[in-house]
């Protein structure tokens, strides 16, 4: 029993938002997740053992009647609460997240609870201290997180505008301290959802910018109350910024890959270094991006046009693949150091797990794509103008878009291997599982003893 309450504690200190492992290493909480979840399953098989161990013991003794003393009863509703709390991760946490995550905080007060109940001799046992130090952690985390949302409340405004093929703007109208574009933080909507919040990506930080696809829940409700008031405002909070980010200025060369919406994480790093970047650097920057839709990329038509007519756009290189388009474009590679390469027959296996992957926000259910397809009918009828000013503004940018499969292996590659020797690379994507793991791979099958120095940095959706 105490190795599973040294580990319980263990698993609440991993799950932390404000963790002093942020102050004491270069991981935020999310980078912890891993851990926490090691520990967590560590915790469950400690709790099996001993329930087992006990059980059989007090069977063989004929002393069966222990097992429904109360002490012994809040045991098992802990242990069992254990097994439920990883079985919902298991099967739910993927599937739907808003009901792990309520799953999740409920099993997470019983266990407590039942805990300290089922070892209540403070004097004699460590149980109950681990327990209400456990309690403890969990609840100032709780207190510094409420804080800062009701800190951030004051005269603070959000203006939501719908985007096409089921896309969300959101301008908040406060700054936060430390955002960074690339970081995330949890976003508060008492319109949208009175008792959630939910994390997404800074896009830019001046003003607060997120960039928001359509999933089922929360994302899907956001998106229909844009579509039926674009440029309304809305009371909002943040609370934030979370996330590790290696500064993209302390290399030589980055390499930025997204699929889908991960783009948001791609452009705020982009926007960020193109800003600090001197004319005179000899800093590259190569953007990869992978999409379903020309509509996709007009959600980001103001940060495209940002970066390509930035005094330093000439150390960016940029690659924009349409995986749903049906011609080759002839749209020349401005700008660009990196050839555009079609490779229409390679990664058939990569590319249908990304697209199966990039079309989780438009296939969650049935509902969802009907609500999405009348948004976007709306959206083409009441502001036809504006929809129609903003594909302008995108052929305008003569933008280097390939249609057809991405051979993402070969752009990395090519990327990563046409820095000298001597230079140190960055690596980072962000996007679906099958994106990253190729990203990943080709990554580490190019560093070499006579190569350059190479860094992977990658973010993933989900949790």
């Amino acid at each position: 029993m105490p190795m599973a309450a040294a580990n319980f504690a263990v698993v609440v200190f991993l799950a932390l938002k404000n963790t002093p492992f942020a102050i004491l290493t270069a991981y935020s909480y999310e980078r912890l997740n891993s851990l926490h979840q090691i520990a967590g399953y560590t915790t469950l098989v400690y709790t099996i053992l001993h329930a087992s161990i006990y059980s059989e013991f007090f069977i063989t003794a004929g002393s069966i009647y222990i097992l429904q003393e109360h002490v012994v009863t809040a045991g098992i509703v802990a242990g069992f609460g254990m097994l439920f709390t990883v079985l919902a991760g298991v099967i739910l946490k993927r599937r739907n997240y808003e009901l792990f995550y309520i799953i999740h905080l409920a099993l997470f007060v019983v266990i407590v609870v039942t805990f300290g109940l089922h070892r209540p001799q403070l004097e004699s046992d460590k149980a109950l201290g681990i327990t209400i130090f456990v309690a403890a952690l969990w609840g100032t985390d709780r207190l510094i997180r409420m804080g800062r949302l009701a800190f951030n409340s004051i005269n603070n405004e959000a203006t939501v505008f719908p985007l096409p093929n089921g896309g969300t703007r959101v301008v908040i109208k406060k700054q936060i301290m430390r955002a960074r574009p690339g970081k995330h933080c949890y976003v508060w909507l008492p319109h949208i959802r009175k008792f959630e919040t939910h994390p997404f990506t800074i896009v830019a930080t001046e003003p607060l910018e997120l960039i928001i696809n359509t999933h089922s829940g929360f994302t899907r409700d956001l998106h229909q109350y844009a579509s039926n008031s674009p440029g309304a405002t809305l009371k909002v909070s943040v609370e934030g910024p979370y996330g590790t980010l290696p500064d993209p200025m302390d290399y030589d060369k980055v390499v930025l890959v997204a699929g889908g919406t991960g783009a948001t994480f791609t452009f705020g790093l982009a926007a960020d270094m193109i800003q600090r970047l001197s004319p005179d650097s000899n800093k590259q920057i190569d953007f990869i991006w992978v999409s379903r839709s020309r509509e996709n990329i007009n959600w980001f038509t103001q940060h495209l046009n940002n970066l390509i007519n930035h005094d330093c756009a000439p150390k960016l290189s940029m690659k924009i693949h349409l995986t749903r388009a049906k011609m080759i474009d002839s749209t020349p590679a401005t700008n660009s150091g990196l050839l555009p390469h079609m490779f229409p027959d390679s990664e058939p296996k990569f590319l249908s797990a990304l697209e199966k992957e990039m079309q989780l926000g438009s296939s969650t259910d049935s509902s969802s794509a009907s609500l999405r397809e009348r948004d976007s009918e709306r959206n083409i009828q009441s502001d036809s103008g504006s929809m129609k000013g903003s594909a302008s503004a995108l052929d305008k940018l003569n933008l280097p878009i390939i249609h057809g499969r991405p051979d993402i292996k070969t752009s990395v590659r090519e990327a990563i291997l046409s820095a000298g020797k001597d230079e140190r690379v960055l690596v980072a994507v962000c996007g679906p599982t099958g994106l990253v793991d190729t990203v990943r791979n080709t990554t580490a099958s190019c560093i070499s003893l006579g190569g350059p120095s190479v860094e992977l940095h990658c973010e993933q959706f989900g949790w």
